[in-house]
């Protein structure tokens, strides 16, 4: 049987993001900026991710992957330079508490209400 709570998928969505994010500073620094940001992100993956017997290797490579492809997005559309306001820094990051913990909300009621999904 296969259980998993996600954490570790999200933080190497995170690690992918900052990799995403320092991509494109290729255009810049030439090959340097695009390898070394890949070959740090894929050291972290690999040192952090890639052990003990029951490491779902799939969901660290994939949330990586997914996180690289939406740093590149993010930076590809400038949306990093449209929210430096303070302002709306605290309204992301009020949204992230919200949604965090609203989803422990559910799963921790989920059990007790008879839902599932």
């Amino acid at each position: 049987p296969h259980l998993s709570v996600g954490l570790s998928t999200s933080i190497f969505a995170a690690i992918g993001l900052f990799t995403g994010l320092q991509l494109t500073r290729f255009k810049t620094q030439g090959l340097k900026g695009l390898l070394l940001p890949l070959a740090a992100g894929a050291g972290l993956l690999a040192f952090l991710g890639s052990e003990g017997e029951r490491t779902d290797l799939g969901a660290h490579f994939f949330g990586f992957v997914c996180g690289v492809c939406c740093g590149l997005a993010l930076n590809l559309a400038g949306i990093l330079k449209k929210t430096s306001h303070p302002l709306l820094q605290l309204i992301f990051f009020l949204i992230a508490v919200a949604t965090i913990l609203i989803s422990w909300f559910l799963a921790v009621t989920a059990p007790l209400t008879g839902i599932s999904g």
